[in-house]
């Protein structure tokens, strides 16, 4: 035999013999020659194997990865290390990992493979097992000797024992000595028979301290079908063994305690079948005690239930029969109908070697047997639980929506679940190995910055040892070519008595579409507050722009009026009223209007306080009184005692919506006709106000139109004057002051127009009070402030850019004796005048050219000579913000425009006498 011809012959040997399977193939991937290893690894013959491809034995999903390496070997690449899965002729895949080597001259590929299957199924099981392990419950893993191979912190925590003492070890170092050898014998011989074995177990800490823990062991299996390690669940019962210790500890004393707690006595004659019992047994049983009456046993095996009779009936008839004395728990039937467990024992009594009679006791246990009951079912739940863990814990990982990711110490990525594969659009095999730091992934910072893969929070946890949580990331999905935002929550994890991580638990959450959503919404909320802000200015320019010239057409229009020294003649007072009268409904539905525009736009403002109901109605009564007097409307107020009525509310607003309610049941009265006003409480924390008039009424086919702006219901066409929008203001006051409005009308009858606020407090509010106090207000309001009668010449000094008002507020301090008016048209000039004639009051625009009557007080509350000179705004600036920001800067008082002639005479005087 020539030396080559025995190197072939030892290379066929190790061919034949090696565990390993071994091929080779052709570059088109068809086998040439392969091993007995094999074909006997995948169960097929040489020749099934030889005339196929071995494409045709890859999994389908591996074929494109294999086809590559193919690739690359045809390419020169020398040697290729891989794993794909083959399918064995049963029809299950195997996990074959390959080594191949090739020889392009050849155009053959030699590969030696090595079925991994096992391998990678214990993988999967420690998997499993891992998530077991890091739950809250109390586990253990032993071998199949029972040696401890792995423990939770939970059993640690447990048990006082650190980890380091517990691996190797068996738990027999828990033993309590509580249980029997047959106890333990019993439970080995279930669990080494495959079968899951539960029970409570008495342990021992290391302290020496007893517990107690309901377990479950269960054997784990290999691919083989052999017990490869036994998986211990327990649950902490300790608390509840405690509770069934003490409880019977309370039965041993209620047991003593027997002959006077609860316990009747009996006896029973044979003979008569007469029962005697003590007032024990009557009580127990619920039957009323007759003196002329015993009881008989017919009627005593009654008190039993359907189930207990027929046991104490046989108990009973084996005692009378037999002799047998009996001991039972039953469940008596009271003669009331209740249920409750006894504990009853009988024994016979003998007279010339004849039972006569029989006697014995009986006694109340239900408490006893109710709180077995209760302690039974709590075990039972308990027992529950731990198995609803158990199964909880081993879907978790798989079921969460949030991404899940494990990094070994040095960051490489150990695991992942399907929601991190779908939310980083990576599998995990692209991931698996890899650490965050890989540059082929792009990670991006919220400002567009590259994320330094460092500083990943995973990164970090395993560096510093402690939690990053909440870090936002941007992460490039090439599917879908843009960045995908995730929110990460990165934990390192340690074990017991170790202070260096020995992996990182990463969660996170995709929140691209959270993100978009913020932004529209961002973006929302600056061009609504844009639009809010242009609203609000509008409003601010047109109560300014329509106030100004309204004010010089009421203002010397009410100076003609009231002029004593130059009286009108009939004809121009008649003009004059129709001035006043056609200014006052101009101001009137100008102030309707922006009041409804501010409440459209979100910007009526509110101050809600205590607000005293007779002061508001004092009030309002007041402003009415010469208008029910022109139409000789009487008013009447009811239902309101002596003590004060206290309402969380506006002022200023709930004294609008009443007078407007008042207005209309006076302008839509008949002549002569009534209007009352009442309030009562509609419930514990509001009350209902209503005004009720005898006027015209609203038909019913109208009534719906209501509270809808500028509809009138017809009323236009009348010499009623009104702007309709006067109700619609009034609802939305009343809701925003957190009430509700509503009306009762009917044609020709009248109508009730009522709205509801809160209290804030109620002392009384209930009868029928007399109309007096605030009943029948006529008349017309008179000026109460007294004539100034300066001894000297005084001077009021008026900042104002407008000449009419400047004439107008001249004619208003001509009318003062002593008093004598100087003007500037500018701030800058006005501050310069007061310095020089030391004014004994100072009036002031807001809206000045240059200089703003806001900054011209701070200019003169600086100026020594000037700083304690009253100074008064008057401006057509009326919005509430308007006056609160002007008294803020330091006014003495705040006026608005159109002006009341006789408010700021009065106002005048005020503050220069």
């Amino acid at each position: 035999m020539t030396e080559s011809n025995v190197e072939d012959s030892d290379f066929k040997m190790l061919f034949d013999l090696s565990p390993d399977m071994m091929c080779i193939a052709g570059t088109d991937g068809f086998l040439k020659r392969i091993n007995a290893s094999f074909g006997r690894t995948l169960g097929y013959s040489d020749e099934e194997l030889l005339s196929k491809s071995v494409l045709d034995f890859v999994h389908p999903d591996d074929i494109g990865a294999t086809k590559k390496r193919i690739e690359k070997l045809k390419t020169g690449l020398p040697t290729v290390s891989f794993e794909n899965r083959y399918r064995h002729k049963n029809g299950d895949y195997l996990v074959i990992s390959w080594s191949t080597y090739s020889t392009p001259d050849s155009g053959k590929l030699y590969s030696v493979g090595r079925n991994t299957t096992e391998e990678r199924l214990a993988k999967n099981n420690l998997l499993q097992i891992q998530e077991v392990l890091d739950s809250e419950t109390i586990v253990a893993i032993t071998d199949k000797a029972g040696s401890i191979t792995e423990v939770n912190d939970k059993f640690c925590e447990i048990s006082g024992y650190s980890r380091a003492e517990l691996i190797g070890q068996n738990h027999r170092m828990l033993n309590s000595g509580a249980h029997s050898k047959e106890f333990f014998h019993d439970m080995w011989k279930t669990i080494s028979s495959g079968n899951a074995w539960s029970g409570m177990i008495e342990n021992r800490k290391k302290s020496g301290q007893h517990y107690f823990v309901l377990s479950i062991v269960t054997p784990l299996f290999d691919i083989d079908g052999q017990i490869s390690n036994y998986l211990a669940i327990r649950h902490d019962t300790t608390d509840y063994v405690r509770m069934e210790q003490k409880f019977v500890g309370t039965l041993g004393i209620l047991n003593e305690t027997s002959a006077i707690a609860k316990v009747g006595g009996w006896e029973l004659d044979i003979a008569t079948e007469e029962l005697t019992w003590t007032d024990e047994t009557f009580s127990i049983l619920e039957v009323e005690k007759k003196l002329d009456q015993r009881p008989v046993l017919p009627e005593g095996l009654d008190l039993f239930t359907a189930e207990s009779k027929p046991i104490i009936e046989n108990a009973v008839g084996r005692a009378i029969e037999f002799g047998e004395p009996y001991s039972l728990e039953l469940e008596a039937l009271t003669a009331k109908g209740n249920v409750l467990w006894i504990f009853t024992n009988g024994k016979p009594n003998y007279k010339d070697g004849k039972i006569v009679s029989l006697s014995g006791t009986i006694q109340d246990i239900n408490s006893r047997k109710l709180a077995e009951n209760k302690f039974e079912l709590e075990r039972k739940k308990a027992e529950t639980e731990l198995r609803e863990s158990e199964v909880k814990h081993r879907s978790l990982f798989t079921s969460m929506t949030q991404g899940v990711v494990y990094q070994n110490p040095d960051g490489s990525i150990s695991s992942a679940n399907s929601a991190a594969e779908k939310i980083l659009g990576l599998s995990l095999d692209q991931m698996q190995g890899k650490t965050s730091a890989d540059p082929r992934w792009k990670a991006v910072r919220e400002n567009g910055d590259a994320f330094d893969g460092d500083t990943h929070p995973a990164m970090l946890a395993l560096k510093t040892g402690e939690s990053h949580l909440g870090v936002l990331m941007g992460v490039f999905v090439p599917e879908e070519n843009e960045y995908r935002w995730i929110m990460i929550d990165a934990v390192p994890q340690f074990r017991d008595g170790e202070d260096k991580p020995y992996q990182a638990f990463t969660t996170f959450t995709d929140i691209t579409q959270q993100r978009n959503a913020e932004r529209v919404l961002a973006q929302a909320k600056i061009d609504a507050e844009k639009a809010n802000q242009a609203k609000s200015d509008f409003l601010s320019s047109m109560s300014h722009e329509l106030r100004t010239p309204l004010n010089s057409v009421i203002g010397f229009g009410q100076v003609l009026d009231l002029d004593i020294d130059e009286p009108l003649t009939e004809n121009q007072k008649d003009s004059v009223d129709q001035i006043l009268k056609g200014g006052a409904h101009l101001l009137v539905l100008i102030n309707d209007v922006l009041d409804l525009a501010k409440v459209e736009s979100g910007r009526m403002e509110l101050s809600i306080e205590e607000v005293n109901l007779s002061e508001v109605s004092d009030q309002t009564l007041d402003l009415v009184e010469g208008m029910a007097k022109r139409k000789n409307v009487t008013i009447s107020m009811q239902d309101i005692k002596t003590t004060p009525i206290l309402l969380m509310t506006d002022f200023t607003r709930i004294k609008q919506v009443l007078l407007n309610l008042i207005s209309n049941a006076i302008k839509y009265n008949h002549e002569g006709g009534k209007v009352s006003i009442s309030c009562a409480p509609s419930g514990p924390d509001m009350l209902r106000i209503s005004v009720r008039d005898t006027g015209q009424g609203i038909a019913a086919e109208r009534q719906a139109e209501l509270f809808q702006p500028f509809n009138r219901l017809g009323a236009e066409r009348s010499e009623i004057e009104g702007t309709g929008i006067g109700l619609v203001v009034c609802k939305s006051l009343v809701e925003l002051m957190g009430g509700i409005i509503g009306f009762e009308s009917e044609k020709d009858e009248g109508s009730t127009f009522w709205f509801e606020v809160p209290f804030a407090s109620v002392a009384s509010v209930s009868g029928d009070v007399s109309e007096s106090g605030l009943a029948n207000k006529s008349g017309k309001a008179s000026a109460r402030s007294p004539e100034l009668q300066p001894e000297t010449q005084s001077f009021v000094l008026y900042i104002e850019d407008n000449p009419s008002n400047l004439k107008l507020m001249e004619k208003i301090v001509s009318k003062i004796g002593g008093l004598s008016m100087v003007s500037a048209h500018t701030a800058e000039l006005g501050i310069e005048l007061a310095l020089s004639v030391q004014p004994q009051l100072i009036i002031i625009d807001i809206n000045l050219p240059g200089m703003s009557g806001i900054d011209a007080i701070a200019e003169i509350k600086s100026r020594d000579t000037i700083k304690n000179t009253p100074v008064i705004a008057l401006s057509a600036a009326a919005t509430k913000s308007d006056i609160d920001k002007g008294l803020a800067a330091g006014f003495h008082k705040y006026l608005t425009k159109p002006i009341q002639v006789l408010e700021v005479t009065n106002t005048i005087k005020g503050y220069v006498n």
